[in-house]
């Protein structure tokens, strides 16, 4: 959720968001974190926690492609929030700057 929200409204391959929760993780585990890996493939856990996103409708698939739900934010943020502590120098919230722009009903974005 975390790397969904910071990537604001910008749409992300499956590609960049493992690389991206890849990242993270690896900070996590930089500042001591124990990080559960399912199975031991970190592919296999981004891909899981993914799919479960989107079924949830808390991350949006368009085109092989992802962004968060515009609708979800407030539910997005409560995670992203429930673990922003153990990061050393991140914002204590994840605000309104990591919001991506709202949808219109029919699925597009506002400009």
């Amino acid at each position: 959720m975390t790397a969904m929200l910071e990537a604001g409204g910008q749409l992300l391959t499956l590609f960049e968001i493992k690389g991206r929760v890849s990242t993270l993780t690896g900070e996590l585990e930089r500042l001591g974190s124990y990080v559960h890996i399912p199975r031991a493939d970190r592919d296999y856990a981004i891909s899981v926690g993914l799919r479960m996103l989107t079924l949830r409708h808390l991350v949006i698939e368009t085109d092989d492609s992802y962004r968060a739900n515009p609708q979800e934010l407030v539910q997005l943020r409560y995670y992203a929030n429930a673990i922003v502590h153990l990061f050393k120098d991140r914002e204590a919230d994840i605000g309104d700057d990591a919001l991506p722009p709202p949808l219109r009903r029919d699925g597009i974005v506002n400009p």
